[in-house]
């Protein structure tokens, strides 16, 4: 903080969840309304049970299905970087999240 006799100078850093989650809106509010017919669903039982090694994720997961398994959670930081780099491409190094 800087002054003279005249005036004061305040620093206000902006608070970076503010930013972010303005930005995750931003770019939520470009996509169609509309969402595609894509969908992820879950293995029926039956079938999994035929072949379970080939429906159970052995390096990464999406969705809630698999989270918190420790053989998955090494990816779970690198998941985080690829959001924050997604959303905030322009964000410096030294900034915290």
């Amino acid at each position: 903080m800087g002054s003279d006799q005249n005036s004061v100078t305040i620093d206000i850093k902006q608070d970076p969840w503010f930013e972010l989650s303005t930005t995750i809106k931003a770019k939520l509010d470009r996509l169609p309304k509309k969402l595609s017919d894509c969908c992820i669903y879950r293995v029926p039982e039956k079938l999994r049970k035929t072949h379970e090694a080939a429906y159970t994720p052995r390096i990464v997961s999406i969705g809630p299905l698999h989270r918190g398994q420790p053989h998955l959670l090494a990816m779970e930081e690198h998941k985080l970087r690829a959001l924050v780099e997604e959303l905030l491409p322009n964000m410096n190094d030294e900034d915290e999240i």
